[in-house]
């Protein structure tokens, strides 16, 4: 082999090493920067409003109406409060609690009188219902006319959970006092003395089952605005309906053959 030959062997040999290693270098890949939103951060509102009855105390005697009402009206924050039925020579804030005496709806009785109502309650029911079955009523009432009558004669009457009041009476044909604001279409509210609650003409001076409570507070407080009972008379609707007046087959064919007048002539 000649030396120009093995020359040019040399200086192929030498390009293509060199294209060789540029193909096989490694290279380093330029960093990107990516642009991202930020992680957005859960916010919830806070309430400024004063917190209702903070410090407050129900006695048991208190009906959920009652204590569902107070618990929208705003007091002093940490505000000491205690609410139970009005005893002598305390001092608050009154409020008027109006119960009815109800039975099921196809009850036929009417009412009662008082003295029969606390005859029963002592122990001596002097005619039925009471004399068949105790009388009904949730552990708030219970204890609220505890504190107003004494304690029942045992068997006298019976604590109900009041979502269950209303089928147990039904169950059972029992009575039921019941607060005013619990009364549904299901109950028959008869009367106590002729006064019933439903009544035009309604007497709340009159009328026995009645129970005041007294919300006491070493703070003061606005009750200005406050609803200080369960009974608003302007509220209350009056609907006068009339009996069956169609008159229809054997009557209507008879009026049609012998004239409109015919079953009013005798």
């Amino acid at each position: 082999m000649s030396i120009k030959h093995a020359s040019r062997l040399f200086a192929i040999f030498i390009v293509l090493a060199v294209l060789f290693a540029s193909c096989t270098s490694q290279r380093t890949p330029t960093p990107q920067v990516i642009a991202s939103s930020p992680t957005p951060v859960p916010t919830r509102e806070i309430s400024m409003s004063t917190p209702a009855f903070t410090g407050g105390m129900f006695s048991d005697a208190v009906p959920q109406g009652l204590k569902d009402r107070l618990a929208g009206y705003e007091v002093p924050f940490n505000a000491s409060l205690n609410l139970d039925v009005a005893k002598s020579g305390v001092d608050g804030i009154h409020f008027q609690w109006v119960y009815a005496l109800v039975a099921p709806f196809p009850t036929v009785t009417d009412g009662v009188t008082f003295v029969d109502l606390r005859t029963a309650w002592d122990g001596n029911p002097p005619r039925p219902p009471f004399s068949l079955s105790p009388l009904l009523m949730a552990d708030s009432t219970l204890r609220a006319f505890t504190a107003l009558w004494g304690e029942p004669a045992d068997g006298s009457v019976r604590s109900v959970d009041a979502d269950r009041l209303l089928d147990t009476a039904w169950d059972e044909s029992a009575w039921a006092i019941v607060p005013f604001e619990s009364l549904e279409p299901q109950w028959k509210v008869l009367t106590v003395d002729g006064q019933s609650p439903i009544r035009k003409g309604f007497n709340v001076a009159d009328y026995p089952l009645i129970v005041n409570f007294t919300l006491e507070s070493a703070d003061v407080v606005d009750s200005s605005s406050w609803a200080l009972s369960n009974y608003d008379s302007s509220k209350l609707t009056t609907v006068i309906m009339t009996g069956v007046t169609a008159l229809v087959r054997a009557t209507a064919v008879t009026m049609e053959l012998k004239g409109s007048t015919y079953p009013g002539q005798k």
